[in-house]
């Protein structure tokens, strides 16, 4: 239920921390190249906007994929220091997609991304396999760490919302469960 606000929230937020970053490189960046701030910032309050109700659930797989060609992009015309940017699709992932098996596929497109500026990069390939093997590890462990917190807490909700509505000894629904 809750997910598109969290993707609105985090492309937001996770295009906000970048704007820092651009006056902290020694690089100069074209004033067209802000316009990738405001593409993110765009994202993140239609998310905000979306109708939920109206909305297919299935759509939820499409905004990491985006969220990754978004990051690849700017890392692309500017510099691998914004790969932390995927930290913010894996907390999504994990969020929204727990289990394992749905979450791997979203992590394997953000190492191949994170391995993407080898084949363009004009640098060595020693510093894009630096930024890669540095930052990869901690992408997917954030990510399998918080979708099992996900899931148990999932697990335990499902529990709690059995044990009020069946009597544990007999099994037979209780009251609660007569009126929902």
């Amino acid at each position: 239920r809750g997910a598109w606000r969290l993707t609105g929230l985090l492309f937001i937020a996770g295009t906000l921390t970048t704007i820092p970053g651009t006056f902290l490189l020694d690089q100069h960046f074209e004033p067209w190249m802000y316009s990738r701030t405001a593409l993110g910032i765009l994202s993140g309050l239609v998310c905000l906007m979306v109708p939920r109700w109206r909305v297919n659930e299935r759509w939820l797989a499409v905004v990491p994929v985006a969220a990754i060609l978004e990051i690849a992009a700017i890392v692309a015309i500017s510099h691998f220091v914004f790969t932390y940017l995927y930290f913010f699709v894996a907390l999504y992932v994990s969020l929204v997609f727990p289990e394992p098996r749905r979450m791997a596929p979203f992590l394997v497109l953000v190492l191949l991304a994170l391995l993407a500026p080898i084949v363009y990069e004009d640098e060595p390939v020693r510093e894009g396999l630096l930024w890669a093997f540095a930052a990869g590890p901690g992408i997917v462990l954030t990510a399998v760490v918080v979708g099992r917190l996900t899931a148990g807490l999932e697990a335990s909700r499902e529990a709690y919302r059995k044990l009020s509505t069946e009597d544990g000894l007999t099994g037979v629904g209780n009251y609660r469960s007569l009126i929902e």
